[in-house]
């Protein structure tokens, strides 16, 4: 008989799989302060209040000049205090300024001079000390008879009744007057100007003299501006601007009718009576009449795009003299 066949050997027993390593757990990241913003690319921001300390080993940074830094929202804002807003060391009235970070999105401003006044402080736009900001137009806070109102301004007066800062504070207390307010980062209308700190913001401020506590023209050394960085607190002087060129017309006008043609045309009549001297006479009248009419309108014009109508001793002057010599 056949041989039985070998049975063959059992296949081999599967290697058991290698251990799967365990997986590391992450580094524990600090936690951000509460009301803290995370910056793409930069550090998270500190809220006001919150206390931040530098990793071991780095460097300490260096503190600003005239303010601490601070976060508030995504824009950084500076904390100073008793920054002199007048450079005029003739016309110095104590007007100062301190502001400080308000709530996540904000910043509250305290205006103090140190006399009995109405107080006007606010922000403009433009290259140059401008109550219009260069005609586009300025954010303005007044602390007028105990109440703050906030106007709108593109003229050189305030118009209507402004609207009522709620919150604000318009005090006077042992003759210095303060003008507290909190106002929001962003315009939230288009009669707003944003704060910008980081950039040079254009802050322009107004007053009335000693004892004047009702809002009214504030005069030449009651008016002014800085330009301020609130994140570091960095001053740069504002520069008033030239007289403009209506201005100029209108002196240059009246100056030639006034100081020329018209005694000119009196001299003919009393001394130079010879040949057509009434003729001569009655055409230089006449010239010097017409430019002096347009010197006016310059002067009206000016009024009404730099000043204000009738304000001053020469206004009224001019209005009488015009108004006879016609």
């Amino acid at each position: 008989p056949a041989p039985a066949p070998t049975p063959a050997p059992p296949p081999p027993a599967p290697a058991p799989p290698p251990p799967t390593p365990e997986p590391t757990p992450p580094a524990p990241t600090p936690e951000s302060p509460p009301g803290s913003v995370a910056l793409p690319n930069a550090t998270a921001g500190i809220a006001p209040g919150a206390n931040a300390s530098a990793p071991e080993g780095s460097p300490t940074p260096a503190p600003a000049s005239n303010a601490s830094a601070a976060m508030v929202g995504w824009a950084r804002v500076g904390k100073a205090s008793n920054i002199s807003l007048e450079h005029d060391e003739s016309t110095n009235r104590g007007l100062r300024l301190s502001y400080a970070p308000f709530g996540d999105d904000g910043i509250e401003f305290n205006v103090t001079l140190d006399h009995n006044s109405w107080l006007g402080f606010g922000f403009s736009q433009g290259s140059v000390v401008s109550m219009t900001g260069d005609g586009k137009g300025a954010d303005v806070f007044t602390c007028s008879d105990g109440v703050v109102r906030r106007y709108w301004v593109t003229g050189l007066s305030l118009n209507g009744w402004g609207v009522e800062v709620p919150g604000a504070q318009c005090s006077r207390v042992s003759s210095k007057t303060s003008l507290r307010f909190n106002r929001s980062l962003a315009a939230l209308s288009a009669e707003q100007v944003a704060v910008t700190p980081g950039d040079s913001q254009q802050l322009i401020w107004a007053h009335g003299g000693d004892g004047t506590t009702t809002q009214m023209y504030h005069g030449r050394g009651g008016r002014g501006g800085i330009d301020l960085d609130l994140s570091t607190g960095t001053i740069s002087k504002m520069f008033k601007p030239s007289g403009p060129l209506v201005l100029i017309f209108h002196i240059f006008f009246m100056c030639l009718a006034w100081g020329c043609l018209l005694p000119l045309g009196a001299v003919i009549a009393n001394r130079f009576r010879l040949g057509r001297w009434f003729l001569l006479h009655k055409r230089i009248q006449i010239t010097g009449w017409v430019l002096q009419l347009i010197g006016v309108g310059f002067a009206v014009l000016y009024c009404q795009l730099k000043s204000a109508h009738l304000r001053n001793y020469h206004t009224w002057i001019g209005f009488v003299v015009t108004a006879v010599g016609t």
